[in-house]
């Protein structure tokens, strides 16, 4: 109809009504195409809310399960290297606990609970990451998976060089019980130490400094990784409460 309107203003060569006529289409067309771009905008934040709320699922599980697991190491770790410390002052072993003999069945087992968050893998596979419109949660995503990709480097590099104490020196350190190498479990472990031969086994000290050393390092870098996941989980919570003024009921 309007292209009749136009064709018949042409003939009559009535300027003014072509004018007029063209200004309809080309407006027309405008809101189209604000119209759908607005759908369009509507739609990704729409997938961008969802993926931000499962991202907070993710982030929220992953936390519960890699707090207690990180604290558990830290304490592991600091009673490894107050035997360490012991038996490079030479003392007499009086301040040695049950829990600095039980240390010494973890000082080659290296693992982290921090692997990966499924939804992040689904945003970087898909190219979808940059949905997200928060500059802040994106560069928290990059420290959290640079973080994660060299956590699980410094894994691989001390499983290839981890070395067992209760196996290489059995007469020091034995094992009396079927739930060693679980952190849950360190605490009840009961493993048996003679300090006094520890204390005169040069070879057995240099190993154990080694280990303390290695463990040390895979302490410091879970540790990093956990503070990266919280870091992510805060911004990713801000960022929904900013979206919905009411809040989440998070």
């Amino acid at each position: 109809m309007i292209l009749r309107r136009i064709s018949d203003a042409l003939r009559r060569q009535d300027w003014f009504q072509v004018v007029i006529e063209v200004l309809i289409v080309i407006v027309g067309i405008f809101l189209g195409l604000q119209v759908q771009n607005w759908y369009e905008e509507q739609g990704e934040r729409e997938l961008e809310q969802s993926y931000l709320a499962r991202l907070h699922a993710d982030t929220d599980q992953l936390i519960e399960i890699a707090d207690s697991f990180t604290n558990s190491t830290k304490r592991i770790s600091g009673y490894m290297t107050e035997l360490t410390q012991m038996l490079l002052d030479g003392d007499d072993g009086s301040a040695m606990t049950q829990l600095h003999c039980n240390s010494l069945d973890y000082s080659h087992i290296y693992v982290t609970r921090i692997v990966s968050l499924p939804t992040l893998n689904e945003l970087l596979s898909s190219g979808q990451i940059l949905l997200i419109q928060n500059e802040e949660i994106r560069k928290l995503i990059s420290e959290f998976t640079l973080r994660t990709d060299r956590t699980l480097m410094l894994l691989s590099s001390l499983q290839a060089d981890k070395l067992e104490i209760s196996r290489e020196f059995p007469e020091l350190s034995k094992l009396n019980s079927l739930m060693a190498g679980n952190q849950t479990n360190f605490e009840a472990l009961d493993s048996i130490c003679n300090y006094p031969m520890m204390l005169q086994n040069e070879e057995f000290i240099n190993v154990l400094i080694g280990n303390n050393s290695r463990y040390s390092a895979y302490v410091t870098q879970i540790q990093g990784q956990l503070e990266a996941l919280h870091l992510l989980h805060d911004a990713i919570v801000n960022e929904l409460g900013a979206q919905h003024k009411g809040g989440i009921g998070l």
